[in-house]
């Protein structure tokens, strides 16, 4: 990959860490949902909050397929800045954050 290309890829990983901020500034939470990685036929919920001492606060649900009802296990990790919390969620998640949204943003959920 050329150096152009990997400084465009970054510019567009800080825009999106920059609008993740703002958004969970203004009191949003952010999640986003997939397959959880090493666990066939398990779901997971990933949800990120900002909290008042200014913390970021991953929590992570896994469940069944059509039973999200029934939590199979949560966790709650906590993380002095956003780019650590991404980073871990990367990396325990397998998620990269251009997948993470506003849940009660309808214009983003249409079927």
């Amino acid at each position: 990959m050329g150096s152009s290309s990997l400084k465009r890829k970054e510019r567009k990983k800080s825009r999106e860490i920059k609008q993740l901020k703002l958004a969970l500034k203004q009191g949003k939470i952010l999640a986003t949902s997939s397959d959880a990685p090493n666990r066939p036929g398990i779901l997971q919920t990933v949800t990120l909050k900002l909290m008042s001492d200014d913390r970021i606060r991953v929590q992570v649900e896994h469940y069944y397929p059509g039973d999200w009802d029934r939590i199979l296990g949560e966790t709650e990790n906590y993380f002095n800045d956003l780019n650590t919390a991404l980073e871990w969620i990367e990396t325990y998640c397998q998620l990269q954050l251009f997948q993470f949204h506003d849940p009660s943003d309808k214009s983003i959920n249409k079927d």
